[in-house]
């Protein structure tokens, strides 16, 4: 039954019959992403191959995907592949408009573009030109504000952009920048800034960014200096193996921790802001040293109560 339900698909295609096309799919949904034996081809590479618009445009609509990779005889071809080899400028259309990576490479190596070129196919060359033109200038739009977002702290304006990166492989320029080693990721900025809601965010996209600032410093130590404690713990959590990175002065996301401490500390403070704070040793062994119990109450001037405590009951 499979087998020749698929075959009226196939047929349907082939002789361009949408309308039977559609009446098949409505029964049968998952036809439009069943691979054939023979070509390991989908049915929209099947109406990508012939040119078949209308029938690819229902085959889309009822979820075939826009990105299926078809068998070796076909070097792993998409369908963008298929129909840019063969020029259907129509098909590669609307592959394009349905969100199809342009930046795929079959298995010689060849994206569509190229594939356009190597066989002559002008019209759908210059339409692939202008697309790939237009992503690159969208990215760099988006990485701009999704840089300032995560500075500013404008979650929603974060997750907007999240909702729509665009192909995968535009995706870097998008959260690494068009030039990484030359400029912070976004993430790298909002570890910086301590935006834990905007980490979060990020950390859940399915694309790699970059966790190193052309300093050397990781996001860990960014994270430390921003001194937000979730968004170390997030980038704790994802990332252990921070903890053992140096940076360029060999310094690890540690060391930035104590030189923090050390900075609150050593910091020169006003005599109108220091305090006296009290403390008391051990009572025995301090007044039997010191010879008397008036000797036993100490204390430091700071600016701070270096033993408060928090709601926790813990002390600094």
């Amino acid at each position: 039954m499979n087998e020749e339900a698929r075959e009226f698909v196939l047929q349907a295609i082939a002789y361009d019959n949408a309308e039977l096309l559609e009446e098949l799919l409505a029964e049968r949904p998952s036809l439009a992403n069943d691979h054939d034996g023979r070509e390991g081809r989908t049915p929209l590479h099947h109406a990508a191959a012939g040119g078949h618009t209308k029938c690819a445009e229902i085959l889309l609509r009822s979820g075939a995907d826009v990105d299926a990779v078809a068998g070796l005889q076909d070097t792993v071809k998409t369908p963008l592949g298929l129909a840019s080899s063969l020029g259907h400028c129509g098909v590669v259309e609307l592959l394009v408009t349905s969100g199809s990576d342009l930046f795929y490479v079959d298995s010689d190596g060849h994206s569509a573009l190229q594939l356009a070129q190597i066989n002559g196919n002008h019209d759908v060359a210059t339409l692939l030109i202008g697309t790939i033109e237009r992503i690159h200038v969208e990215a760099e739009q988006k990485n701009k504000r999704l840089c300032a977002a995560c500075v500013d702290g404008e979650v929603a304006a974060v997750l907007e952009i999240l909702s729509d990166l665009g192909p995968k492989t535009i995706r870097k320029h998008i959260l690494n920048g068009r030039s990484p080693g030359e400029q912070k990721s976004v993430l790298f900025l909002a570890a910086e800034h301590g935006r834990a809601q905007i980490v979060r965010a990020l950390l859940t996209v399915q694309y790699h960014s970059i966790i190193f600032e052309p300093t050397g410093d990781t996001i860990l130590h960014a994270a430390v200096a921003s001194q937000s404690v979730a968004t170390v713990e997030l980038i704790l959590n994802k990332f252990p193996f921070l903890m053992d990175a140096i940076n360029e002065e060999k310094s690890l996301p540690i060391h930035w921790a104590c030189r923090i401490v050390q900075t609150l500390l050593g910091a020169e403070y006003p005599d109108d802001e220091l305090k006296f704070f009290e403390f008391r040793r051990d009572r025995e062994n301090c007044c039997f040293a010191n010879g008397g119990e008036s000797a036993c109450c100490e204390g430091y001037l700071f600016v701070c109560n270096l033993n408060a405590v928090d709601q926790e009951g813990r002390t600094p």
